[in-house]
């Protein structure tokens, strides 16, 4: 058995020592990257993540008994070799594949999102800083805009290769220069594992208030709680073999570590899942498997170390680094592609072996032993190349902004913008007209009926509309409007299992309430006009729903959400009315957002858009099985109050569908619950049609 050095190939020198050749590194990687690729493949081991932190005790274990090997053989140690091998080992394979990722966002990517995501943590790999990145940009690691990310896997290489650039320093420091004082290395080591300690203790610890503090101590991608991974694989190279004929060194004891060793794994394997707190408690699960393993290794007479170094577990790890590098950008874009054969993600996770396999053979194979005339020549190639690289996704990036100046991608791209009127001018938010001021009073010298278009971010949506029938009708309007905040009397309750008084988010709920009602007292001390009132049906559906006034559940005198709502819009509509106003009620718009018709332009890819096929088609009945009951409930509330029913739905729908993009070739919809700005503008007519008839209807 070969000692296998931190590039993955067996060491060309000095000859390994006996406790080396029973040691098989590469039959643990393949080990780790194959529970990784299973689990990102979905094939059934819900704790396969971990093998990235079996790779990082690996990791701290080999390059520690690197340094130390050098130490006792030429009583120095060389940073500047080891980054060069670094520098080697590394960087070729991952350009390779940061470029074969980037070209296929280009054509599988979306050219209004994710493509951006990608260009970014492209950037982050090369600087290796994507682990920071993609925690800022992507989210949690078992998020589904993770999921969707081709280099979220970098995360990790990011985080190894922040160790490599600190550990050596720290490691000349203890174990060369301190030696020179110190004979013995009793305090050193002492040293390393107070630094093990802390780390592991940092996620244990109670949580920073501050969101920055507490992502760097405790965050799945902080290297900070993954030092002590790296550190007990690190003090682990300080302990020696047991000598031959002590009690360690026999088989028993060797099996006795490499079946634990192997149980602890299944534990972690088959134990933990996406939804336990990583890292913290759980991560001893890994790091003792590793430890397990490795001193296994250390014996004579492993059973399972006779396993790991077998044909096959030898050849996957010695591609493991390209397997692990290939393997997501794989799985990931063929998900886009073919997002309905999600079941054949285990076949692609297979493939990718070939990819890797091309790339340990003529790419990492072929820089990592390349012996140059001066480490600076690496250093300049990789700076060099490195530049290169940024330089290409700068301009890429700017392209992409620029829709590669094509008028299908610009015109996606501006119609996924809220960029509505009310909006811009700051209007959307939760505060009451009375604290907005000026800037969302528009239209202030016509001498029309007044307009007062109030809601949620259903009702920001038709604010270009509303604004084009005030300049048309000359009337004064006025914009309140805030996201998830529906407009009605009393106080509205995202509530917690069902009880309306365990409401979630308590903060947000009084903020909302601030809103809704400070809007309607505002109505009652303006001059009477038209309140255009509108908002999403999703309240209608939420079963937790509540609603209180006046210190009283609402909910406790209705059998249903519907009911509910209808008599909290009822109430409210009236409320408005007394003070003298006209309320136009509006239905909401067909959403797109229930399966399987679920619109998300920002998925298109750029082959798509050009193609014309970011688009939806839904059945017109689908959408009145849907949203039928929530329909109902306005247009009774509106019969009932003698209020206008405003309803756009027979000009987003046919007869028999309803599409997101019309034989024009203008997107209607910039999301899957909203309108575009551009279609937003072209209901002036419509809204003033709408408005001057209600004008002429008399009051109650």
């Amino acid at each position: 058995m070969s000692q296998a050095n931190p590039n993955g190939q067996p060491a060309a020198q000095p000859a390994p020592t006996p406790s080396a050749r029973r040691l098989d590194i590469q039959g643990l990687r393949a080990l780790a990257v194959t529970a990784v690729v299973a689990f990102h493949a979905n094939l059934f081991i819900p704790g396969g993540f971990i093998g990235v932190d079996i790779f990082f005790v690996i990791s701290g274990f080999v390059i520690t008994g690197m340094l130390l090997r050098e130490l006792e053989r030429n009583k120095r140690v060389s940073l500047v070799d080891f980054y060069v091998r670094r520098i080697r080992r590394l960087t070729p394979a991952l350009i390779v594949v940061l470029i074969a990722t980037i070209i296929a966002s280009l054509i599988i990517f979306s050219p209004i999102e994710s493509q951006k995501n990608v260009f970014m943590t492209a950037v982050g790999a090369l600087l290796i800083s994507s682990n920071f990145v993609i925690a800022a940009n992507t989210g949690g690691y078992f998020d589904l805009p993770a999921k969707t990310n081709p280099l979220l896997h970098t995360w990790s290489l990011s985080v190894e290769e922040q160790f490599y650039v600190v550990y050596p320093l720290l490691f000349v420091i203890l174990f060369v220069w301190l030696a020179r004082v110190l004979k013995k290395r009793t305090l050193q080591i002492t040293v390393l594992a107070l630094i093990t300690a802390v780390s592991f203790a940092l996620p244990l610890l109670p949580t920073s208030s501050n969101d920055f503090l507490a992502q760097l101590t405790s965050g799945y991608y902080s290297p900070l709680p993954r030092v002590w991974q790296l550190g007990a694989g690190a003090l682990l190279a300080f302990v020696a073999a047991p000598k031959p004929g002590s009690k360690l060194a026999t088989p028993l004891a060797a099996n006795l570590f490499g079946f634990a060793g192997l149980a602890i794994t299944a534990l972690g394997f088959w134990g933990l899942n996406e939804n336990i707190t990583y890292p913290g408690w759980a991560t001893i699960v890994s790091v003792a498997a590793a430890l397990a393993l490795l001193y296994a290794g250390l014996l004579p007479g492993s059973l399972v170390n006779r396993a790991l170094a077998t044909k096959l577990p030898v050849f996957l790890g010695n591609i493991s680094y390209s397997w692990y590098l290939w393997h997501w950008p794989v799985l990931v874009s063929f998900g886009l592609l073919y997002p309905n054969l999600s079941n054949w993600a285990w076949a692609l996770g297979i493939a990718s072996i070939l990819p890797a396999w091309l790339s340990y053979r003529f790419v990492e194979s072929r820089y990592q032993h390349r012996r140059e005339t001066h480490p600076i020549r690496t250093f300049a190639v990789a700076a060099l190349a490195i530049s290169l690289m940024l330089g290409g996704i700068y301009a890429l990036n700017t392209q992409s902004k620029q829709g590669y100046q094509n008028d299908y991608i610009k015109d996606l791209q501006a119609s996924v913008k809220p960029t509505y009127a009310g909006r811009n001018a700051g209007c959307h938010a939760t505060l009451s007209p009375a604290k907005l001021g000026a800037k969302c009073f528009f239209n202030k010298t016509a001498d029309g009926t007044p307009l007062y278009l109030i809601g949620d971010s259903n009702a920001d949506q038709f604010s270009d509309g509303v604004l084009s029938a005030a300049k048309t009708l000359k009337s004064p309007m006025h914009d309140a409007t805030a996201s998830g905040c529906p407009v009605i009397r009393g106080i509205y309750i995202n509530s917690k299992d069902g009880n309306p008084r365990n409401a979630q988010k308590d903060s947000w709920v009084k903020t909302c309430a601030r809103f809704a009602n400070g809007t309607i007292d505002w109505l009652k001390t303006q001059p009477a006009g038209i309140v255009i009132l509108a908002s999403t049906d999703g309240y209608y559906f939420k079963r937790d729903t509540a609603i209180k006034v006046d210190n009283h559940y609402l909910s406790g005198s209705y059998p249903n959400v519907l009911d509910l709502l209808h008599a909290a819009l009822a109430l409210t509509v009236k409320d408005i009315q007394a003070a003298g106003h006209k309320v136009l009620l509006v239905e909401t718009i067909p959403q797109f957002d229930t399966k399987p018709y679920v619109y998300t332009p920002t998925n298109c890819s750029s082959a798509t858009i050009l193609a014309g096929e970011c688009k939806l088609v839904m059945p017109r009945s689908f959408v009145d099985k849907v949203q039928g009951p929530s329909r109902k409930v306005v247009a009774t509330v509106a019969k009932e109050t003698a209020a206008t029913l405003f309803d756009i739905r027979d000009l987003l729908c046919s007869p028999s569908k309803c599409e997101t993009l019309n034989k024009a070739g203008m997107y209607l919809y910039r999301d899957q619950t909203h309108i575009s700005v551009a279609y937003s503008k072209t209901l002036g007519p419509t809204f003033a049609e709408a408005i001057t008839a209600l004008e002429a209807k008399p009051k109650n």
